[in-house]
């Protein structure tokens, strides 16, 4: 309007396309609000309650109707609560503290909106290639709140360590290979991230399971100039875990190239052969299980198939358990190298009592040698007839 000043004249309920209640949760807790919105009574929408009146009233309703705003309509949001802070009726004294309000909610929205659900159907082909290969690499699975989420959970760890981490790289030698497990069971972002990502729907799809129990989680961060190498191994030896239907879901929160991503002996998933482990800080091998020694892989490298790929913040690597993988060290001196690695079962896990050392779990989870592993220590998160 080009206009010196703006008097307010009435508003209008628009919040039916700005705020979603589920049918429990209605705003009839705010005041100025009757609840139900009469203007849009199908979804079990509700409107932004008519801001006008008393200060009180106005700060309190907009606190209330800011935390339940979703993230599509977030930055919409945001713009016209930040428009309460310009009104007359808020004392400036106040505008502060809601200006801190509106920042908090909006972050709050994004928050509360993270989907559940990979963001694309897995394909036919990605899980031929996963059952004939033993590793597959699904793009854009993730939106980039999961990566957000992480990578604050991931800061928290390294500020953190738990009981079980590590520090792989030798003393005095370049850069830093840390790792750390069971992460869930202290840090909210990575609990949320294995009860609520797409995560377990995404392993279940791929293992062609109907259900998917949680296993462990394992933090690996190679800084830049980390020369140490994860070594060539099979993951489920290390683990009180028998099945086929066992894999990991590895998530990358930083972009990683070809030359310092993982790489798989293509079909060792089904060479029917038991490596004994190594363990990783000074390549000592497991006792007491009778297993053969890890052939040389890089000397044979031209005998076999090595799968890798390039990654960015969003793909994941899906791969079986009993898969030969291992990975280089992080020779760019410029990029972290932060993964999750995720470990999941599916309808013939058993839990085992072996012999010899055993790495995960790194708890008594209450089971007998051949359970099922649902228990505490190993949630059900995923039934696939709640989703078909």
């Amino acid at each position: 309007m080009q206009s010196r000043r703006v008097n307010f004249f009435y508003d209008q309920p628009v919040g039916c396309v700005l705020a979603r209640t589920t049918k429990d949760q209605p705003l009839a807790d705010c005041p100025g609000t009757s609840g139900a919105c009469e203007h849009a009574p199908y979804n079990h929408l509700s409107y932004l309650a008519p801001i006008a009146s008393r200060r009180a009233t106005n700060q309190a309703c907009s606190r209330r109707v800011c935390r339940r705003l979703l993230v599509d309509c977030s930055e919409l949001s945001a713009y016209l609560c930040g428009a309460l802070l310009r009104h007359s009726f808020y004392r400036r004294g106040r505008r502060e503290a809601l200006r801190a309000t509106i920042d908090g909610c909006c972050l709050y929205s994004r928050s509360q909106a993270m989907h559940h659900h990979p963001l694309r159907p897995i394909t036919a082909n990605e899980r031929e290639q996963y059952d004939r290969a033993g590793a597959v690499c699904l793009r854009g699975l993730f939106a980039v709140e999961w990566i957000d989420l992480l990578r604050g959970a991931v800061d928290e760890s390294l500020a953190r360590p738990g009981p079980h981490a590590e520090v792989y790289t030798r003393d005095g030698g370049p850069g830093r290979f840390t790792g750390d497990l069971d992460m869930w069971q202290r840090i909210d972002g990575f609990r949320r991230f294995v009860l609520e990502s797409p995560a377990a729907e995404i392993a279940g799809r791929v293992m062609q399971s109907r259900k998917v129990n949680f296993f462990y989680d394992q933090l690996l961060v190679k800084e830049p100039g980390t020369r140490e190498r994860t070594p060539w191994h099979q993951d489920q030896p290390y683990w009180a875990v028998d099945g086929f239907q066992v894999a990991t879901v590895w998530l990358p929160l930083d972009p990683v190239p070809q030359e310092t991503c993982v790489e798989f002996v293509a079909g060792s998933h089904r060479w029917g052969r038991t490596f004994n482990p190594y363990h990783f800080a000074d390549d000592s091998p497991y006792t007491g299980t009778d297993w053969e020694t890890m052939p040389d892989i890089d000397a044979g490298r031209d005998r076999h198939e090595i799968l890798t790929w390039s990654l960015e913040p969003g793909d994941c690597l899906v791969f079986q358990a009993m898969i030969v993988h291992g990975a280089p060290g992080n020779a760019d001196l410029s990029h972290r190298r932060r993964a999750l690695a995720t470990r999941w079962t599916g309808d013939d896990a058993r839990y085992v009592i072996r012999s010899g050392e055993v790495a995960i779990p790194t708890s008594d989870p209450g089971l007998k040698h051949g359970d099922p592993l649902d228990c505490e220590m190993f949630p059900l998160v995923w039934r696939s007839d709640e989703e078909d």
